[in-house]
């Protein structure tokens, strides 16, 4: 059985920072809230990549 890495896929790099220079007001806002560990000490991520699909907000301790 092979292992694949399915999290932030290269070819996803570009799209993934056009999110996050793109975001809507209403993400924005939500980000200043999960950002730092605000929020139960979770460490959010913002526009992580699982295989092809882009999660705006991801918490890698609850994977």
């Amino acid at each position: 059985m092979t292992h694949k890495n399915i999290h932030n896929r290269k070819y996803l790099i570009d799209y993934r920072k056009d999110l996050r220079n793109n975001s809507t007001s209403e993400e924005a806002t939500l980000w200043k809230s999960l950002k730092g560990k605000q929020v139960e000490g979770l460490k959010f991520r913002r526009q992580h990549s699982i295989e092809n699909y882009i999660v705006e907000f991801f918490v890698r301790s609850l994977n």
